[in-house]
């Protein structure tokens, strides 16, 4: 803009260059009141302040030529270098080799345990929400409250949790999708601005329309006019989480059609990072209600590295704010994302596919469909501290030709934005002799392994059958499970003889699998009446089951008491401080409703200041 206007305020600016009073006045109700805010409007933006087309044709203008003068967003950052570390980074990777019939099977741990303190990153979270009409029912024993009501509630307390500088914003989508909180800096100043404009989500237009594909379209669109460049990507943790009751009806339906247009649009907008770095939104589901809805947890599969989130609003709960947190959770507590693990078999050693984890594994490019498997890749959003994650590998050794049969890799960022890496070369030697050089630890973590593959496929075929309104063979089909995870258990046992540590964990992960076996059991076998509608209870079930299977194969915490033993199945980050007080707050409260001791976050540090400033006090 000419230098003939830097001494103007914004609005004789506006009105040099032919904006109307009444346009004028409407930026000042929508908090656009200086150049920067202006020159960063969307089309979108534009469209829906409902100008005449003269008044529309001005502002588009402003902010072309406000957006040509910010730096070239694709050049703007270039990736640091990726550098190698060897148990020095936030993450670290411990192999687990046994030997079986000539084969060899491996147990990649990836963990961040060492890292126990957290000091929150930096956040960018929308909440994406639908606003379809039975959104708008009051739910509970005693009717008291809309599921939108309870979303805004939890909204409210997000905002006051996350820290200043992080960004939250907030997306309804029904036949259309609307911006109701465009994405916004957390301050001091903002939050009770926040919190009022969020006021209004229970009264949204209520639509017959529920159109995920609209909203989650704009949603990302919300985080490309926030962002300038590649810096924004990588320097924030970004995130949607979505919350819905219902079957999608409008838009793309497809599941797979639609998590592929979603991750299309991901890589569109990343400012052409390369493709270690190009997922860099990830989004979480939650489904508020008894509705199956494949197409959300396919979001959560493959958009997410979290559990498949369901709550039954229906149940009256006082802590469905707090349950709604673990997403948002997970994100602050994270120490590493985008995290690539390559795994590779060379000199004549092949990997055997029904022996490799299946949940968050990436297609491999380059490898021909036919032919001897050499590689697998899997990927990771994000890894929160004080965790562990585990992928089973079988590798056949039969035409081995040389000592080193396996390569693993694990690519992250971490809190300074550095690219790192961790390899590990696994031998013959390793694969024939490590399992009894590691003793228990060994045997215990591919009983897991094995354990969580065989719940998943015996749970998946569990809930089809449900779904499907055959409660019998989905019980027949746990049933099986049960036994099966009995001889496995067995087996392993047998291996771990006069080791009674490994002996205990193996029993005790057993006993928690069969426990939430039965849970799921006495939910499909629960005597029906002429009242029961069976096409909810099949719905109900089959999100039942998915929900305690994702969390448990994923080792990530489920919402509420999803899942029973959830300390040893899937456990909360098991951090010792967060920095963050507002952070903190929040996180007791998710851990304290899952039973976990409140001491967990105590301020050591903070408490020893404490006791300095009283015993100073006392002595003045």
């Amino acid at each position: 803009m000419n230098t003939i206007y830097q001494d103007l305020t914004f609005e004789e600016f506006l009105k040099r260059q032919g904006v109307t009073k009444a346009t004028i006045q409407l930026l000042e109700e929508e908090e656009i009141a200086d150049k920067v805010t202006l020159g960063a409007l969307s089309e979108d933006d534009i469209n829906g302040l409902g100008l005449k087309v003269g008044q529309k044709a001005i502002l588009r203008s402003l902010t072309t030529k406000a957006k040509s003068r910010l730096p070239d967003a694709r050049n703007s950052v270039i990736p640091p270098p990726i550098r190698e570390v060897n148990g020095t980074g936030e993450v670290d990777l411990q192999c687990y080799c046994l030997e079986k019939d000539g084969k060899g099977k491996v147990v990649a741990e990836i963990t961040t345990k060492h890292t126990n303190e957290i000091n929150p990153i930096k956040t960018r979270i929308l909440i994406l929400v639908d606003t379809s009409g039975s959104m708008g029912i009051k739910t509970g024993r005693r009717r008291r409250y809309s599921k939108l009501y309870r979303i805004k509630g939890f909204a409210k307390n997000m905002v006051t949790s996350l820290d200043d500088g992080d960004f939250a914003g907030l997306v309804t989508f029904g036949e259309n999708a609307d911006v109701l909180l465009p994405m916004t800096e957390i301050t001091h100043e903002s939050r009770d601005r926040l919190k009022s404009k969020l006021d209004t989500l229970d009264k949204s237009f209520l639509s017959t329309k529920t159109n995920l594909s609209a909203g989650l379209s704009k949603a990302l669109e919300v985080f490309r006019d926030a962002s300038s460049g590649k810096r924004d990507l990588l320097h924030y943790r970004n995130a949607i989480i979505v919350f819905s009751d219902g079957e999608v009806n409008a838009g793309t339906q497809e599941p797979s059609k639609l998590v592929h247009e979603v991750r299309e649009k991901i890589r569109q907008l990343s400012f052409g990072l390369d493709e270690s770095l190009n997922q860099w939104a990830s989004i979480s589901t939650v489904v508020l209600g008894k509705s199956a809805s494949e197409i959300m947890f396919c979001l959560s599969k493959f958009c997410s590295s979290d559990a498949f989130y369901t709550i039954d609003m229906d149940v009256d709960n006082s802590n469905t704010e707090t349950d709604l947190f673990l997403p948002v959770l997970m994100r602050k507590a994270a120490v590493a994302w985008n995290v690539s693990v390559y795994i590779e078999s060379v000199n004549g050693a092949v990997l055997i596919n029904e022996d490799c984890s299946q949940d968050n594994k990436v297609r491999t490019h380059g490898q021909s469909s036919r032919g001897p498997k050499t590689a697998k890749a899997y990927f990771y959003y994000d890894i929160p501290a004080a965790s562990t994650r585990h992928i089973g590998i079988g590798v056949d050794l039969e035409e081995a030709f040389e000592e080193e049969v396996l390569k693993v890799k694990v690519e992250y960022s971490g809190f300074s934005g550095e690219r790192k890496t961790i390899i590990r070369t696994i031998t013959k030697s390793d694969i024939l002799t490590e399992g009894r050089v590691q003793g228990g630890k060994a045997i215990t973590e591919h009983y897991k392994n094995d354990a969580r593959m065989l719940s998943e496929e015996v749970l998946g075929k569990a809930a089809k059958a449900a779904l499907d309104g055959n409660s019998g063979g989905s019980a027949d089909a746990m049933r099986e499970g049960q036994s099966e995870l009995q001889k496995l258990m067995n087996r392993y046992g047998d291996m771990a003889d006069k080791q009674e540590t490994a002996q205990t964990e193996i029993f005790d992960y057993a006993k928690s699998l069969m426990s939430n076996f039965e849970c799921l059991l006495q939910k499909v076998n629960t005597p029906k009446d002429e009242d029961t509608d069976e096409q909810i209870e099949a719905e109900s079930s089959w999100l039942k089951i998915k929900a305690v299977s994702s969390a448990i194969s994923r080792e990530a915490p489920g919402l509420a008491e999803t899942v029973s033993d959830s300390n040893i199945l899937c456990p909360l980050p098991d951090v010792r401080k967060v920095s963050s007080t507002p952070m903190r707050t929040e996180m007791e409260k998710v851990y304290k409703e899952k039973g976990i001791r409140e001491s967990l976050f105590f301020d050591f540090d903070g408490a020893i200041d404490e006791l300095k400033k009283s015993i100073k006090k006392d002595e003045d």
